[in-house]
């Protein structure tokens, strides 16, 4: 639910297979300059969804003059939401996504590279967003849930990649 959020903003009614920036207009990237560097820029389009084999630099396509649509951003004006990478979400559509606390970790790992909080499990562990290779523009909508049950293991591929989020306490 949080990502939904992130993406629309409060109180904001939703639109049917929407993407992060708040309508269902997309355009696939095109026409790179400086593809990786700190300078990276798209010339058209709006979200990275079809067969790039590698992501593209988050906020590449904000400019001084974007709007909200042109640049792929959400309503916060969060980058790349929709498409680029997919987004490590706690899933409420499983079992253990349904008993994960939201307690703060410590910011250790274990000897695996994993967390070591109580309750949270790989197991509740689901994907949103779409991704760079997805082929399909609607695996990127708000509303898409194709791999947000997925679970059982964190995925450690170049299309998957999660956000540092902390509440405050």
């Amino acid at each position: 639910m949080n990502l939904k959020k992130i993406c629309r903003g409060a109180n904001q009614t939703p639109v049917s297979n929407e993407f992060a920036w708040g309508n269902t207009t997309i355009l696939q990237i095109a026409s790179p300059s400086n593809q990786g560097m700190a300078d990276e820029t798209w010339f058209t389009g709006n979200c990275n969804y079809l067969s790039l084999t590698i992501p593209m630099r988050c906020g590449a396509l904000a400019t001084y003059s974007s709007n909200r649509e042109q640049a792929g951003a959400t309503y916060y004006g969060v980058m790349e939401m929709s498409g680029n990478l997919h987004e490590a979400v706690i899933s409420a559509g499983n079992a253990p996504g349904r008993t994960y606390t939201g307690v703060h970790g410590d910011g250790n790992l274990d000897p695996n590279g994993l967390y070591n909080a109580l309750n949270w499990s790989t197991s509740a562990i689901g994907y949103r967003g779409g991704y760079l290779n997805s082929g399909y523009s609607l695996y990127s909508a708000v509303s898409d849930r194709i791999s947000s049950t997925s679970g059982g293991a964190i995925k450690n591929n170049y299309y998957s990649s999660g956000r540092g989020v902390r509440t405050a306490q």
